[in-house]
């Protein structure tokens, strides 16, 4: 599991480091429990695995740019020597918006496993 959630964050163009791997096993625990939970069973089923690697994911890279922002809140547009002036290129979305939505996506899927408990 660990190394498909290491494609995922690479297709994500984040290249994953061995300092990495602790956050990306705590953060499996965490949303793996979170769809135990929420559905009520022993085990995650297999048609659900690719939402817990996109909820690891989208909670590793919170964490990351909550960590250090600056790396994620805005892209230098344009810089100006004279009378120094940075522009900033204006995000409709921030990425920690974007990162939130993926920690908590495939509610609806999970719907379609979730049973009662009595």
């Amino acid at each position: 599991m660990t190394a498909k959630i290491k494609e995922r964050l690479i297709s994500l163009n984040y290249q994953p480091v061995a300092e990495d791997d602790w956050l990306i096993e705590y953060m499996m625990k965490v949303k793996r429990q979170e769809i135990l939970n929420y559905c009520n069973v022993g085990e995650v089923p297999e048609e659900l695995e690719h939402i817990l690697i996109e909820r690891v994911c989208g909670s590793f890279l919170a964490q990351k740019a909550i960590q250090n922002p600056q790396n994620t809140e805005s892209v230098i547009k344009s810089i100006k020597e004279g009378d120094v002036s940075i522009d900033y290129a204006a995000l409709s979305v921030s990425p920690l918006s974007l990162f939130s939505q993926m920690a908590a996506s495939g509610e609806e899927e999970m719907l379609c496993f979730r049973q009662m408990n009595w």
